[in-house]
């Protein structure tokens, strides 16, 4: 069978599973949830969606390493065929090679048509978004594609990528980002509201005499939601720009919207939030909180583990997350008066080491006044959805007297805690 058969086969198992997932969920609601039968078989059907989606990456990977050896024999004098997305050879890194962000731009101003592997892309993404999202005119992008203001005479904001001979675009010094260097769950794909239903209390169990009849244990449940909720980033790009940059302008520009959604998700899931974003780790009922508010000691550190761990939660991708102020501080503070190495040892991006576990710092990490949070916990717990792609939708009026077009990039996303037990978190560390 080949490779691209196989991926269908793993997309249609992927949907089949999330379809009873679903299902079951719906039995919570209607009081037909039976912890006997219904219990194994959403485990069963969790256990198959992610052997599919694995099945699905390993597929991706054998299929574009094809094609990076079929590249290697192929000459300068043979026409690159366009290849359309439904083509069982095609994969995601070549489709993204030909793929033009400032080309679906332009499409969405109406100043050309959009055709070529941007329509494609278009009707992809149009195929993927789940019914009851609502989009305007933009264009869309599916989410195999899915990264300040540029003005070619001010070089700042563009101008110095107009020449011809510049080498590589120097990168903004962005923030280091959290979800996906930690372990946080993603879940795309996404078609509806979801459900996931949590057995919220032990079955008991007790001694009897010989003959007595057995006492009725009922373990309760409850349900953890995840729904659509809309993130818009948005970048100013003057036409010039979008007309005559020779550098992967186009690249810049989605990277730099890609970052702003990626840290926008990063801090819903680590600070307090209204309105309409989404409760992360923070706002999160049984999340167990410490308090400092002083520099912190090892007594204090080690207290986030035992909080973890009396809720028989300490398991799973565990890791301490804070500010690097506080790092700082740790990787200064002896663990005990004997000078038995430092609190923090080793670097801030994931290869430190504090109490056993990986430590990573991040400036996304709230501060409030004088006081920095810390957080510990199983990340794999923190589970990010996704729905649909992403639209681009170019607006030329706002700013139309500058000849600049605000772009502006919408996704769908939420954030659920499995088990806010899970965490533990301080809001009152204090760097001095």
């Amino acid at each position: 069978m080949k490779k691209a058969e196989q991926l269908k086969q793993a997309e249609e198992r992927c949907a089949e599973a999330l379809a009873k997932v679903k299902a079951l969920t719906e039995k919570i609601n209607t009081r037909t949830w039976s912890e006997e039968t219904d219990a194994p078989a959403f485990e069963a059907a969790k256990a198959e969606f992610n052997r599919a989606e694995q099945d699905k990456k390993v597929l991706v990977d054998a299929m574009e390493m094809e094609h990076r050896a079929m590249s290697w024999t192929s000459t300068a004098t043979q026409a690159p065929a366009y290849i359309k997305s439904d083509n069982l050879g095609d994969t995601a890194q070549k489709i993204g090679q030909r793929y033009s962000f400032m080309n679906a731009v332009r499409a969405s101003l109406g100043e050309i048509k959009l055709d070529g592997v941007e329509e494609e892309m278009h009707q992809e993404a149009i195929r993927e978004m789940p019914a009851g999202i609502s989009y305007g005119r933009g264009v869309l992008v599916p989410q195999m594609m899915q990264q300040r203001d540029m003005l070619a005479g001010t070089t700042t904001a563009g101008g110095f990528t107009v020449q011809t001979d510049v080498e590589r675009l120097i990168p903004f010094l962005d923030p280091r980002g959290v979800l996906y260097n930690i372990g946080a769950t993603f879940l795309s794909g996404l078609t509806g509201n979801i459900d996931f239903p949590r057995n919220d209390a032990a079955a008991a169990a007790v001694w009897e005499t010989e003959v007595a009849s057995a006492d009725e244990t009922s373990p309760t449940f409850d349900r953890v939601q995840m729904s659509p909720k809309r993130l818009a980033a948005f970048t100013d790009v003057s036409m010039q720009i979008l007309r005559q940059s020779t550098i992967p302008m186009e690249n810049f520009v989605r990277n730099r919207l890609m970052r702003a959604r990626d840290n926008a998700l990063d801090t819903a899931a680590l600070s307090p939030q209204s309105g309409s974003a989404p409760t992360g780790i923070v706002g999160t009922s049984g999340v167990n909180t410490i308090s400092i508010a002083a520099s912190p000691t090892w007594a204090k550190i080690v207290q986030f583990e035992t909080e973890v761990a009396a809720d028989n939660a300490d398991f799973g991708t565990l890791a301490y997350l804070t500010t690097p102020q506080i790092a700082g501080i740790l990787k200064q503070v002896k663990r005990d008066v004997a000078g038995n190495g430092f609190i923090w040892e080793g670097d801030n991006m994931g290869g430190g080491r504090i109490n056993g576990y990986r430590a990573l710092t991040s400036t996304l990490v709230p501060t409030t006044g004088g006081a920095h949070y810390m957080f510990f916990g199983n990340w794999a717990k923190l589970l990010v959805g996704q729905w649909g792609g992403m639209e681009i939708v170019a607006n030329p009026y706002t700013k139309l007297k500058e000849a600049t077009v605000e772009i502006v990039l919408n996704t769908w996303h939420d954030l659920a805690i499995e088990h806010g037990q899970a965490f533990a978190y301080s809001t009152s560390v204090h760097p001095s």
